[in-house]
């Protein structure tokens, strides 16, 4: 799942840490992943959670959500 795109690598490690903190039962056991991507907007890097399964993925989205975080359910490459 994708939690927001940055302009820098720190900036994505950081929101990892604010996310951890105000959302750490819907993102507890989860890890942050950066993705580096160019796109016709410029050189993003991608902050994404890796989890078990679309569902479980689906659901920790619909749960952030609805506390006003950006979530998107993105299925691995």
């Amino acid at each position: 799942m994708q939690l927001g795109a940055f302009s820098s690598e720190a900036g994505a490690t950081n929101e990892w840490h604010q996310l951890t903190t105000r959302f750490g039962s819907e993102l507890h056991g989860l890890s942050p992943l950066v993705v580096s991507a160019d796109t016709p907007a410029g050189h993003l890097f991608r902050l994404q959670a890796q989890v078990a399964d679309e569902a479980h993925a689906r659901a920790i989205c619909e749960s952030l959500r609805k506390r006003s975080q950006a979530c998107v359910p993105v299925l691995p490459r």
